[in-house]
């Protein structure tokens, strides 16, 4: 496989690792503010994804993309702006699985994350770490 190649699956294999992990902590938000504090899933979810995007980002810089020569905070800004459009696609995709297709709020957020990580993937990769 070529070298171009082989980087970006380990790229993409670390990004997932780290998205994995943030999204236990964006599933746990959720369940706090859901589950047990009442907030709305509309508030809920976007809240939760945006607490677990921040802390993606930083442990993605650090370790998946350390050679990116985009300031920290720069890299942040870009990485929020993806965020709220991934948000958006995620509350509204997790409100119509879990309203129209009639799914449990976890599982349909689930869901909504496979697609979240590509998106969040690509579109960072591209724009923001400046790899693809």
């Amino acid at each position: 496989m070529p070298k171009f190649l082989t980087t970006r699956v380990r790229e993409y294999i670390g990004f997932s690792l780290i998205g994995g992990g943030t999204f236990f902590l964006n599933i746990a938000s959720l369940y706090i503010l859901n589950g047990i504090l009442g907030v709305h899933y509309l508030i809920a979810v976007p809240a939760a994804f945006a607490v677990s995007s921040v802390i993606h980002f930083s442990i993605a810089r650090a370790f998946v993309f350390p050679g990116t020569a985009r300031a920290f905070s720069m890299g942040l800004v870009y990485f929020l702006m993806f965020a709220v459009i991934n948000g958006g696609i995620i509350t509204i995709g997790t409100a119509w699985l879990v309203e129209i297709a009639l799914l449990n709020l976890y599982i349909a957020r689930t869901l909504m994350g496979v697609v979240s990580g590509l998106l969040n993937y690509s579109l960072n990769a591209r724009y923001n770490f400046r790899v693809l």
